[in-house]
């Protein structure tokens, strides 16, 4: 999936506002941090001096990325700017920059803010794991004994991201940090994992009485295709506490794991994440069908060359809870949880970009459209009097093409995809 920075978006939006200009450090400028030359792009013998007077230079790479001065002077003959306040040192060949007339701090604030009005689909699956997602960047959550825990992002199941264990003895795992559990109580485990000539396994274990609980193996595979390990279980008399630990045989083994789900069985609630803060951003739930008898297996391994989710029926409740200090949001099952994994399809805000290298994968086009359309809000950009009906013509014109963007970029699992800057 393609994805942009967000230099490249203050760049379109720059382009897009006319008020944007791009170059590449041709030679070193002054010793100082005072000037920056590119005789490629700023060559221009009739440019007067003061032409770029007041604009803002922003440096996009080399020691001194993300550093923003204000343009006193140009000499065009020569293809140099000169800024007011030094940068932090000498601006070296091939560092490239930006110029804008507008401040690019606001530029950035409109970016993000467009990325708040625009959504993606996307699926959660509850569990009572901490990163059970594995898409917590580092592996903080996550324990190894003769076995390194790493993130990948290049073999995935789920997600952008999966677990990797690389194994330095036998029966090395990786496992979770310990979860409160009810003593007596049900329970249902899964995990997707991609062995490679190497057996795995999914192991319950009690923290309280230091003892594993239950087991789901997958024998050596010569393929790489995704599997997934469930177990149901019930916690022992006095258990309070379990890991969940993720074992390869093999003392060489490479293992990658993704999506670990845990959760409590005959229940009604499950809770959602913090990004959805509307009831409106659940679509639809659904739990994992499985193609075997309702018979009394307690655990399994199967292929996840297809998957099958079915919808719950009828349609959960989405419920608030105005004192919660992390989830406020929680699904209402109609029935009690069964032996399975369920999932909420979901709509969410793109996330703010932090810094010049982050990224997103939200249409350059849409996010650019959304940010002129909060500049105009702000009122950033602004229309001389004589010209204010071509401006608020101009402003409707944008209007309708963010509206089409929406149609062609929104999920439409919900009502909001209207324009956002409409009465």
């Amino acid at each position: 999936m393609a994805t942009t920075t967000r230099s490249a978006l203050r760049q379109e939006v720059g382009l897009i506002a006319g008020s944007c200009k791009t170059g590449t450090a041709s030679a070193a400028g002054a010793a100082g941090g005072t000037t920056i030359v590119d005789t490629t792009n700023f060559t221009d013998s009739f440019a007067n001096a003061n032409f770029y007077d007041g604009w803002y230079a922003i440096a996009t790479s080399g020691t001194y990325a993300g550093q923003v001065r204000r343009v006193s002077s140009y000499a065009g003959a020569t293809g140099t700017i000169t800024v007011a306040d030094a940068f932090g040192g000498q601006i070296a060949s091939g560092v490239t920059f930006e110029l804008h007339s507008y401040d690019p701090a606001e530029l950035n604030n409109a970016i993000n803010r467009a990325l708040a009005r625009c959504y993606y689909r996307t699926y959660f699956y509850p569990s009572l794991v901490t990163d059970g997602d594995m898409e917590t960047s580092g592996t903080t959550n996550w324990t190894g004994s003769s076995s390194a825990a790493t993130k990948d992002a290049s073999v995935v199941k789920y997600g952008t991201q999966a677990l990797v264990s690389t194994n330095s003895g036998a029966n090395g795992y990786v496992r979770t940090a310990s979860i409160s559990v009810t003593p007596n109580d049900y329970y249902y485990v899964e995990v997707a994992v991609r062995p490679d000539n190497f057996a795995v396994s999914l192991v319950v274990y009690d923290v309280t009485n230091s003892a594993a609980i239950t087991l789901s193996t997958a024998a050596a595979s010569s393929g790489r295709e995704w599997k997934r390990l469930w177990a149901n279980f019930q916690t022992p008399s006095g258990c309070e506490q379990i890991q969940i630990r993720l074992t390869a045989d093999s003392a060489t083994a490479i293992t990658y794991w993704d999506n670990l789900i845990l959760q409590k069985v005959h229940h009604r609630y499950l809770a959602l994440p913090s990004w959805v803060t509307e009831s409106g951003n659940v679509a639809q739930v659904q739990y994992r069908g499985r193609g075997r008898t309702d018979t009394a297996e307690t655990s399994g391994c199967e292929f996840l060359d297809e998957e099958d989710w079915l919808p719950v029926t009828p349609g959960p409740d989405v419920e608030q809870d105005r004192t919660a200090v992390t989830n406020a949001l929680a699904i209402r099952l109609p029935s009690q949880a069964g032996y399975s994994a369920y999932r909420a399809k979901c709509v969410r805000q793109y996330d703010s970009l932090t810094s010049d290298t982050a990224t997103t994968t939200a249409a350059t086009e849409w996010v650019a459209m959304g940010a002129i359309l909060e500049l105009l809000r702000m009122g950033v950009l602004r229309a001389p009097g004589s010209q204010e009906g071509e401006f608020k013509s101009q402003v409707n014109a944008w209007k309708r093409d963010w509206m089409l963007l929406c149609r062609k970029y929104q999920p439409k699992l919900q009502q909001r995809a209207k324009s956002p800057w409409d009465a």
